[in-house]
């Protein structure tokens, strides 16, 4: 065994002696049992190598006894096993207590081999503030609400075209009878003189004459509205339907389209 390593056995044993010592004068019996208990198996794992179990055992002896020698051991242990802070710590409050049966030279010698191997704190860096100019911020313009284009109907101008078609139609096909009509009555009539038998169709001609003209002119009334209404270029809101007026006298027919702008 290294000398180092006896100095530290003997130290110890004669710490724990002190200890044992004490125990046996102390008034409460169980509690000192538990703290002996533990004070020695501090010791058995020490002798073993075992320094984190020792330090456990010699910090509850410590706890339930209060009793400084302890505290020696506690370092020691914690110490061997690497764990400098706290060991430190631990002689640091021996010290306090008065080091009783350490030369306090020699502890103080250990405290201060202690702390030059503990890591200093480095002080703390304050963090580097780089200050940026604002980003300029470009406002949005106002989105452009589009307006819908009017939407127009057809119906008006499709109903205007198809029905001054079939009028316009109906009234040809009047004419066309018409015609025939007079063509055979000039044929069964000798120059300017007619069998008064024949006033009847002649009659029915004339009338069928007149019918066709008027459903001719109001046809094509009816489809020059509807082409004007689809062709000019209108918006919904003053959109407004043309007025088709027709009149027919003893002499013909006429219409009016009137539209507003």
């Amino acid at each position: 065994m290294k000398p180092r390593s006896l100095l530290v056995a003997s130290t110890l044993c004669g710490v724990l002696s002190m200890s044992v010592t004490s125990y046996a004068q102390s008034s409460s019996a169980t509690t000192d049992e538990i703290a002996r208990s533990h004070m020695e198996n501090g010791g058995r794992y020490y002798q073993l190598g075992r320094y984190a179990d020792a330090a456990r055992e010699f910090q509850a002896a410590y706890e339930l006894s209060q009793r400084p020698e302890l505290l020696f051991n506690l370092g020691r242990a914690l110490e061997n096993a690497g764990r400098d802070r706290e060991a430190f710590d631990a002689y640091e409050r021996f010290e306090a207590a008065g080091s009783p049966g350490i030369d306090p030279a020699t502890l103080r010698s250990r405290i201060e081999a202690l702390r030059a191997r503990l890591p200093r704190a480095a002080a703390p860096v304050a963090p580097t503030v780089t200050l940026r100019p604002p980003t300029p911020v470009t406002p949005t313009p106002p989105p452009r609400v589009e307006r819908p284009a009017a939407s127009r109907s057809l119906a008006l101008p499709i109903t205007l075209l198809s029905a001054g078609g079939a009028l316009l139609l109906t009234g040809l096909a009047l004419g066309l009878t018409v015609s025939s009509t007079y063509s055979d009555l000039e044929g069964r009539c000798s120059g300017r003189v007619c069998d008064p038998a024949l006033q009847g169709d002649a009659d029915a001609a004339s009338t069928r004459a007149v019918v066709g003209d008027v459903l001719g002119g109001v046809g094509l009334a009816a489809i020059a509205a509807g082409v004007v209404v689809l062709l000019l270029p209108r918006s919904s809101s003053d959109a407004r339907a043309p007025r088709v007026g027709f009149a027919c006298t003893g002499s013909g027919c006429a219409g009016r389209v009137a539209l507003s702008f």
